[in-house]
């Protein structure tokens, strides 16, 4: 048996020994030939290391095919070092960014509290406005009193609603003072201005005063007086128009006071009965049929504004007589009334 081992060992170093690959610089591994062949000189005297060697070469080889396969993809430690130092601070930026986020929640949330508690104040708001406008009184339109008071934008400015409640209970009483008290007009020569003395109803009011502190009597006429006159100068002008073959044109300002002197026979009434259309008329600015007669006497509008609208009317009259042919007398008694 140990002849048969010898044997198998000589043969072996002897196929390794001789083997012309061994010669070569390198085999398919990248193993140096040349120091393994110096190994293999060294050791021939002692012939088990020699076996010892042969025997751990294919797994060296084994190991190192091992090695280059699992560690085929490892870096360097300086490229090591690196990508820790990046990943060290993605880590901590990733940290804040964490903490950032945390915060933007809270706030979000607080957020989201004081809309909420917002939107419930709103609806709360809008419910006792919705039960204030149900129960509570409209608000009033103030500004329909400044056709009835001269100085109400004035007088109104700045001032609540109770305020202008004040201020229009002070202006009636004021009013109904001035009524009581003031039971005559105040004719000054030289305060012409106030009557506008191009106009030549105002001047005729203005004629044969020798002294300033003259007074006339404030009729206080009603609203219906003074409508039932304009009517009366409007009809009676247009019958003296119409009285002659010949139609003639006569002014409304220069109309009124002559038919004032005729209709009362005293030029002292006329001039009294005129401021009193004065003072009517601007009392009564609310009603159109007054306020028109007091503009086109004023010059403010055409008379021909006045013509045109009675035109008008009695065409709407016609009409209407012609739809109800029962109601014609009716129609004519109310024409002749307007």
């Amino acid at each position: 048996m140990q002849e048969n081992s010898s044997i198998n060992e000589d043969h072996l170093l002897l196929k390794h020994f001789y083997d012309e690959d061994l010669y070569n610089d390198s085999d398919e591994y990248g193993l140096d030939i040349i120091t393994l062949r110096y190994t293999l000189l060294t050791i021939q005297s002692d012939k088990e290391l020699l076996m010892q060697y042969i025997r751990t070469i294919p797994i060296d080889l084994k190991k190192k095919k091992l090695w280059k396969s699992d560690y085929t993809k490892v870096e360097l430690r300086e490229d090591f070092n690196k990508l820790k130092f990046e990943c060290d601070n993605l880590k901590i930026e990733t940290s804040l960014l964490k903490t950032n986020y945390l915060e933007l929640i809270d706030h979000c949330k607080f957020l989201i509290d004081q809309t909420t508690e917002i939107i419930i104040e709103r609806d709360n708001y809008y419910s006792e406005w919705e039960h204030a406008r149900n129960i509570l009184t409209p608000r009033p339109d103030w500004d329909k009193c400044s056709y009835l008071i001269t100085q109400w934008k004035i007088l109104s400015i700045g001032k609540t609603s109770e305020q202008l409640v004040d201020v229009l209970i002070n202006e009636i009483i004021h009013e109904d003072t001035k009524e009581n008290n003031n039971e005559d007009f105040s004719i000054m020569i030289n305060n012409k201005n106030d009557l506008n003395s191009k106009n030549t109803f105002f001047e005729q009011l203005c004629i044969d005063i020798s002294f300033e502190d003259k007074f006339i009597k404030n009729r206080h006429m009603r609203r219906r007086i003074t409508g039932l006159l304009i009517k009366e100068i409007w009809s009676n002008k247009l019958f003296d128009e119409n009285k002659f073959e010949k139609k003639i044109n006569i002014k409304l300002i220069d109309y009124v006071f002559n038919y004032l002197i005729k209709r009362f026979h005293s030029k002292e009434i006329a001039i009294e009965i005129g401021y009193n259309i004065k003072d009517a008329c601007n009392r009564y600015q609310n009603n159109y049929e007054i306020n028109l007669f007091w503009q086109i006497l004023t010059g403010q509008i055409e008379e021909n504004v006045y013509h045109y609208e009675m035109k008008e009317f009695a065409r709407i009259l016609q009409y209407l007589i012609k739809l109800c042919p029962h109601s014609s007398s009716q129609s004519v008694c109310f024409t002749n009334d307007f």
